[in-house]
C-alpha cells in the first residue's frame, strides 16, 4: 500500500470521545485541564464492529464525524477514515485516550490513517499558517439556502461559536477583508468545500508567505494580498 504524507495540528483541547469525557469526570477537585485535540468523533473498532460494518480491519478508530475547521478537517481526514496508529502505537494495543495522554500540547505526533483502502501518514505539529478568519465553505445547496451570488468559495461569516469572523490585526483584517466577503481563490486556486481554504493554505504555504486572494466584496471582485501569520492554537479548559 502507498504511504502519503500530510500535516495536522495538535490543538490544546479535549478530543471528542467517551474516554476523555470520563477522564474529566474523574477529577476530584475542579482545576484547569488542557488536552490534545484532533477534531474528530469516532468509534473504537473491535471484531464485533468489523463484522457488523464490514470493515477492512479489526482495530483502530472509525471516524464518524470531522469537526469543521478543526485540525483533522484541515489535514484532509474524512468521515469513514480509520486511524490505525497514533505515534507508531497501534490502537489495538492501547486505547486512543491512553495513547494521547503520553503527549503534551505542542508535541509532534504521527497518525497512520486508512483512507479508501490507502494508508497515509499525518504529521501533527504545533502551529500553522493562517489568515486568522472564520469562514463557511460554499456549495450549490449552501449558496441557495443563504442567497449567495456564487456556489463556491469561503464566506467570511461568524456564528454563535465564532461571532468575530475577522480577527482584528490579523492578515485578513490588514488586507481589508470584511465579514460577508467571499474569498474565491488563493493564487488562482479555487476554494470549494472539497478543497477548503485552510487546506489550501496548509498544503501550499508556510508562515510568512504572501498570498493573493480573489475576493468578492459587495458584488465586485477584487484582488488583495495578505501575509500569512502563525496561528497559536486555542485551548479549551475544563471547569
Amino acid at each position: 500500500m502507498k504511504i502519503r504524507k500530510n500535516t495536522l495540528i495538535l490543538l490544546g483541547i479535549i478530543i471528542i470521545g467517551i474516554g476523555f469525557l470520563i477522564y474529566i469526570t474523574q477529577l476530584k477537585q475542579p482545576k484547569e485541564q488542557r488536552f490534545p485535540y484532533f477534531g474528530i468523533r469516532y468509534f473504537r473498532i473491535d471484531k464485533s464492529l468489523k463484522e457488523k460494518l464490514n470493515l477492512p480491519v479489526d482495530s483502530g478508530m472509525l471516524v464518524t464525524d470531522v469537526i469543521p475547521g478543526g485540525p483533522a478537517d484541515m489535514a484532509g481526514i474524512c468521515k469513514n477514515d480509520i486511524v490505525l496508529e497514533i505515534g507508531s502505537t497501534k490502537i489495538d494495543e492501547d486505547s486512543p485516550e491512553k495513547i494521547i495522554k503520553n503527549y503534551k500540547i505542542g508535541d509532534e505526533v504521527t497518525l497512520k490513517v486508512l483512507h479508501e483502502g490507502e494508508e497515509k501518514e499525518i504529521v501533527i505539529t504545533r502551529s500553522f499558517p493562517s489568515l486568522k478568519i472564520y469562514v463557511q465553505h460554499i456549495d450549490k445547496e449552501f449558496a441557495k439556502k443563504n442567497n449567495l451570488p456564487v456556489n463556491y468559495g469561503a464566506w467570511v461569516k461568524g456564528n454563535e461559536k465564532y461571532p468575530e469572523a475577522v480577527i482584528p490585526g490579523g492578515p485578513a483584517d490588514i488586507a481589508g477583508i470584511k465579514e460577508n466577503d467571499i474569498i474565491l481563490e488563493v493564487d488562482g486556486i479555487r476554494i470549494t468545500k472539497e478543497n477548503p481554504l485552510p487546506k489550501i493554505i496548509r498544503t501550499h504555504y508556510k508562515i510568512g508567505d504572501e498570498v493573493t486572494l480573489k475576493v468578492l466584496h459587495e458584488g465586485e471582485e477584487k484582488e488583495v494580498k495578505a501575509k500569512l501569520e502563525g496561528n497559536l492554537l486555542p485551548v479549551r479548559t475544563s471547569p
